[in-house]
């Protein structure tokens, strides 16, 4: 397994927009039992839009072992499963989310995309 959970990737995210869709970076959510069952990840999707919403999980440099390039959210509704052949070999595996954060990244997603509101 060359990825862990809170590790930084990049793969290819087809939007509900409509747009043809791009490569955005994602973070790891998933454990190493996930990648053990079917060799993939459960990935959240992250951007730089400055678009605020109910979807938000802001990214704060204090959560990760380096600060970020830019000012960053993750996109609470926009999680997927990845093969970790189709993830983009890029600038972002040097970057990991401290466990603490992601915890709570996934408590947040969990509140927001998944439970009865």
């Amino acid at each position: 397994m060359a990825y862990n959970r809170g590790d930084l990737i990049e793969l290819f995210f087809k939007l509900p927009d409509g747009e043809q869709g791009k490569p955005h970076p994602a973070i790891i959510i998933s454990n190493e039992e996930v990648y053990l069952q079917d060799q993939g990840h459960i990935c959240v999707m992250i951007t730089s839009s400055s678009v605020i919403d109910t979807f938000s999980f802001k990214l704060e440099d204090s959560m990760f072992n380096k600060p970020l390039s830019k000012t960053s959210q993750a996109r609470c509704h926009l999680v997927t499963f990845v093969m970790e052949e189709d993830i983009i070999k890029n600038g972002h595996s040097n970057y990991t989310m401290k466990s603490k954060s992601v915890d709570k990244m996934v408590v947040h997603i969990n509140n927001i995309s998944l439970t009865e509101q």
